[in-house]
């Protein structure tokens, strides 16, 4: 992918004075006179438009390529699915699709596999074009298919519900949510048709599944919980949740409420970065596994208010100030910024 990139087209530009230390401690003499960030949009030659973001630092009046490499992320701006490897990616999925007398209108298994695929292009027959096809991003749906000869109305892909932890979940667009783990509680009943691509199956009935966010739900329905149990039905591709204690939360769930926040319970996301220069700090800490850990080091803290973590870099900054308000409303890498309640008005979601 080819673009254009300079520091006068569209970089929102603060001008600051620190010093930075790198993760090991010792001191580098480069001062940051500026930093910024740059969102732009880009078309592949298959049509699929990205969203892309960058980010710029002027280091001693020198452009960082080390931070504008590290902080380069595209992403597809449609929600429709798209491949990610294979014979043709990225390219749009094409649904529905005939395949071997089978009849499919999502991603489905390929043999030897543990991931699901669909093709990117069809003849005129609807069947699947041989050498075009590729494997689906695991925010794809999976369908088991139905005879074309007798096709299933009633249930067209096998099923009656799919729990897929890696779906777009509501709210994506808006934080960068976390996947929920969802497993199996207790026996396998009769109505649990498996896995696909580690997506469960299900039909209307009794079989428990967890599903638990490491942090918290984001859905307000479910934005005091950590973990919940669901069902298939009472309706086709629709869930009762239960809390842990048994109370029911609501039996009208899509499959696409289970998203968790970035943040841990009893603290706000807050969107964006930080600039050095808008916060006093408590301290840094490397080598931290998670934003829980973040969270713990935060409470034992006497002045800490709000905290900044990172889980590539393993980073945790704790702040002093409560942060309502980011420096940058563009993200940088995976960092996050966490505000505890108590000190903060929650940040909307």
């Amino acid at each position: 992918v080819e673009f254009m990139y300079t520091l006068q087209q569209g970089i929102q530009i603060k001008e600051i004075s620190s010093v930075c230390r790198d993760s090991s401690g010792p001191k580098n003499d480069n001062i940051i006179d500026n930093l910024g960030t740059h969102k732009f949009y880009l078309n592949t030659v298959e049509g699929i438009k990205l969203e892309c973001e960058v980010g710029a630092f002027l280091l001693s009046n020198s452009l960082s390529e080390e931070v504008m490499n590290s902080s380069l992320k595209c992403e597809a701006v449609e929600t429709d699915c798209i491949t990610v490897a294979g014979e043709v990616y990225p390219a749009h999925c094409v649904f529905p699709f005939n395949y071997k007398g089978k009849h499919f209108k999502a991603c489905t298994d390929r043999t030897n596999s543990d991931k699901l695929w669909c093709p990117t292009e069809v003849d005129g027959t609807g069947e699947a074009v041989e050498n075009s096809w590729g494997f689906c991003a695991t925010s794809c749906p999976y369908c088991a298919g139905s005879a074309i000869t007798r096709q299933d109305s009633s249930r067209p892909c096998g099923y009656d519900c799919l729990l897929n932890p890696f779906k777009k979940m509501v709210g994506y667009k808006e934080v960068n949510l976390l996947s929920p783990l969802m497993t199996i509680k207790g026996p396998k009943e009769g109505n649990y048709l498996g896995e696909a691509g580690g997506q469960h199956k299900l039909n209307i009935g009794i079989q428990d599944i967890t599903i638990r966010c490491q942090t918290k739900f984001v859905d307000q329905a479910l934005h005091d919980e950590n973990e919940v149990i669901a069902n298939c039905g009472p309706s086709q591709y629709r869930f009762t949740v239960k809390k842990t204690n048994g109370e029911t939360v609501g039996s009208t769930f899509k499959n696409d409420q289970f998203g968790c926040d970035p943040c841990p319970l009893k603290t706000s996301y807050v969107k964006g970065f930080l600039s050095s220069s808008d916060f006093n700090s408590s301290g840094i800490f490397y080598n931290i596994e998670s934003v829980l850990d973040c969270q713990n080091l935060c409470l034992e803290s006497c002045n800490c208010n709000s905290f900044e973590f990172s889980k590539s870099d393993k980073r945790c900054n704790l702040i002093q100030n409560a942060i309502q308000k980011a420096s940058f409303l563009s993200a940088y890498k995976d960092y996050v910024i966490c505000t505890k309640n108590d000190t903060a008005n929650p940040q909307e979601e």
